[in-house]
Order: structure tokens, then sequence, then C-alpha cells
């Protein structure tokens, strides 16, 4: 898929954690006239903003949560807030279950050629010296050893590197993200946790394309800076003041601004892989989610970037009939 290192984390927010991170924000740092042209470009988006909602229709009434998959103890009141609905709803849609998770990680570790180079050259000999210089350093910074690094296949090696090294210790520690907290709190009830992704959906998402392709796209979003944390960090700032859209746009007007005379050929790139996580995803669970919160009182918990614009989840309820109100989040 087409730039995955560049965009994966922002596209599933899967955004990265941020608790143990610096508070940047390089979308601060533009222009004051740039940065109102991009929260104008962004509020043309349905639900823009916001993370936290309650959908009803006649007597039902669910609820729907924008969510990253990283840990960030700034989630902590998002955490409270849903607990306090618990008792009102019956079910909880995730985009990946612990099931389905698991799964998918026995999966790889049964048939490692899904996510390793097994036969013929690693990337130490796939890249140019200094593209695995670069790499291999990236890799250090994320505890992870460079030799490993080396016969990971590209797709995989990509989802690594979207954590920024300051939030390593976490993952490291196991400390659950939002999702996980959230599934938690279901469990504890005996309440069901349903997942909008299936394993062989997943594996087509994410390792559908040749070894060969993966390197060009590993090269290319290297050559566009994947390894730069600005995005990442201004993504996370911008999750926590409840402005999505604003995620998505300033990603694109980052490439516009880095990529040169290609630009208009990386937009198109973006493009396509926002249509394959983005909107086929949402087109796909759109059936599952219009039964659920049909059936009976639902908690909806998917990446936060599902959730606006005109295939969004929101805009998806709001047109079979549903009330959208935007629940107020208090963050510290």
């Amino acid at each position: 898929m087409k730039l995955l290192p560049l965009v994966f984390s922002l596209i599933t927010l899967c955004s990265p954690a941020f608790a143990e991170c610096p508070r940047v924000t390089p979308f601060d740092d533009l222009p004051e006239a740039h940065q109102a042209k991009l929260i104008q470009a962004a509020a043309e988006e349905p639900f823009s903003e916001g993370i936290f909602w309650r959908v009803q229709k006649g007597s039902l009434t669910s609820y729907v949560i924008g969510t990253y998959h990283l840990p960030d103890s700034r989630t902590a009141p998002l955490v409270e807030q849903v607990s306090r609905i618990l008792p009102d709803v019956d079910q909880l849609l995730v985009e990946a279950n612990r099931d389905t998770q698991s799964a998918f990680e026995t999966l790889l570790a049964t048939d490692p050629s899904y996510a390793f180079i097994t036969e013929g050259p690693t990337l130490i000999d796939r890249l140019t010296p200094e593209e695995w210089k670069e790499l291999s350093a990236a890799a250090q910074d994320r505890g992870l050893p460079p030799f490993v690094a080396a016969k990971y296949q590209p797709w995989f090696l990509a989802l690594t590197l979207a954590i920024p090294p300051c939030a390593m210790a976490q993952i490291s520690a196991k400390k659950p993200g939002l999702d996980r907290q959230i599934e938690a709190l279901f469990a504890d009830k005996d309440l069901p946790v349903t997942s909008l992704d299936m394993v062989d959906g997943l594996l087509t998402l994410l390792a559908s394309e040749s070894l060969d392709e993966q390197v060009k796209d590993l090269r290319k979003g290297m050559e566009l800076g994947m390894l730069d944390l600005d995005t990442d960090l201004t993504a996370g700032e911008l999750y926590f003041r409840q402005q999505t859209g604003l995620i998505w746009e300033y990603t694109l007007d980052k490439v516009r601004r880095t990529a040169g005379d290609r630009a208009d050929e990386v937009l198109v790139e973006l493009a396509e892989m926002e249509q394959k996580l983005l909107h086929d995803r949402n087109t796909a669970w759109a059936p599952a989610i219009l039964e659920a919160v049909s059936d009976r009182p639902t908690l909806v918990a998917v990446g936060a970037l599902h959730l606006f614009g005109e295939t969004g989840v929101l805009p998806l309820l709001q047109d079979a009939g549903f009330t959208i109100t935007r629940l107020n989040v208090a963050f510290d």
C-alpha cells in the first residue's frame, strides 16, 4: 500500500502514544494565516471536531467514540466517561478485539513469511547503504536491533517505526491503549465485544503487495520524511484538542510542503490509501454497525479518523436517521 510508513499511524489513529513524549506541535509553528486555512478546510468536513458522541433513534441510545490504539495517560477522562455510560449499553464494537488480535498474532507466528523476509536478500541489500544507515538508526532508537529490522517485511517494519521512541517504554511495559481499556471494562461486566475487522481482511489490507513493491513504498516514505516525528506528534496533540479533521488536513499540507515536484503524485497515492484504509473499511463495517445500534444500546469504538467526512461512521448513522449529539470531554 502506497506510503504506508507515512500515514498508517494517522489513518488508524492508531496515533502514537504521548504520555512520555514532548508536547511538540509543529502545526502551531505554522503562520497564523496558514493555520486558519487548514482549520477552515477541516471545518468543511462533517463531524470534523469531537471524539465522543451520542447517537439516538426512537427509544434506542448508543454511543460512538473515536480512539487511537497506543497508551497515553491523558485518555483517563475518556475511560471514566465510558465507565459512566456502561450501565446503559449492552455491547461493544471495536476494530479488532483481543481474540481477533490474538488470532492475527498467532497467524504471523505460525507462518513468519507474512511479516518477515524468509528468502532472498534482507533489507540491508535491498536498500542503499545511506538508506539502510538511516533506517537502522531509527530501529535502534525504538529498541529494535538492526539485524532483526533487516528481516522485517516493509509493511511490518513500518508499523514499528510509526511509534515514536519516547513511546516504546510504554509499549514494552504492555500498558493498554484506549481501545483495550474500554474492552476490559466490558469484559469485567461480561458484555460482548465484537470485531469489525477480520484476520483475513487485515492481512489483505497490510501485506498484499509484493516485497519489491513494499520496498519501493518504504524508500518513497523515507524520502518524504517517514522518520520525522512532526506529523505523529502533531496528530496526538490535535486528537486531544478533539480536532480530528485537522489531523488529516495537516497531513495533506505537510505532503504539499515537503514533496516538491512530486506532491501531486504523492497526493494521488495518499488518496488511494485513504480509500483503502478509511472509506472502504467504513463501508465494510456499515452493515454490522447499523444492525448493532438498531438492535440494542451499543458503544462503537473505532479510530478517530473513521468518524468524520462524507463516508465517516457518524454521517453513515445520520443518513440512517440517527440523531448525533457531541458529548463534551474535558482533558486535563
